[in-house]
C-alpha cells in the first residue's frame, strides 16, 4: 500500500492483520465509518500476484460511495475498479470492454479487478431476470 499509494498511506495494524487473516481463511471486520475498511479491501487486491486472474467484489449500498471508490481504487492504488448498479449500461460490450475484454478467464490490461456492487445487482429482479 505505502508503494502503490507512493507514500502517502501506511497501513494501520489492524488493517494489515485483517487482510492477511483474510488470506489464511474466512475472516469478519466490524468496524465504524472511516474506519479503514476499505484500504483493507485495497490491501488484499495489491497482495495478489500481477498476473492473477482473480476478480474482487465489494458490496457497497451506496451508489455515490460506488464512485467515489472507482475513482479512489484507480488514483491511489492503480486497481482498475467498476461499479455495478442500475445505472450502467445493460449491453455485453460494455462487460466486454470493461470488465473481461472478451474473455472471462483472461485478465488483460484495462480489465476490471474489482467489482463494487449495489446490493440490489445480487438478486433476481420481480420479473425473475437476472440483474
Amino acid at each position: 500500500m505505502y508503494y502503490a499509494s507512493h507514500g502517502a498511506e501506511i497501513p494501520k495494524q489492524f488493517q494489515l492483520q485483517a487482510a492477511l487473516a483474510s488470506k489464511i481463511g474466512n475472516s469478519l471486520v466490524v468496524a465504524g465509518t472511516g474506519f479503514g475498511k476499505t484500504h483493507i479491501i485495497a490491501l488484499l487486491m495489491l497482495l495478489e500476484k500481477s498476473d492473477s486472474t482473480q476478480v474482487f467484489i465489494t458490496i457497497s449500498p451506496l451508489k455515490r460511495l460506488q464512485a467515489m471508490q472507482v475513482t479512489s481504487f484507480l488514483a491511489k492504488y492503480g486497481i482498475n475498479t467498476v461499479a455495478v448498479n442500475q445505472d450502467m449500461p445493460q449491453n455485453k460490450e460494455y462487460w466486454k470492454k470493461n470488465i473481461h475484454n472478451g474473455a472471462i478467464n483472461s485478465l488483460q490490461i484495462g480489465t476490471a479487478q474489482h467489482l463494487i456492487v449495489t446490493t440490489e445487482q445480487l438478486f433476481k429482479s420481480p420479473e425473475g431476470h437476472f440483474t
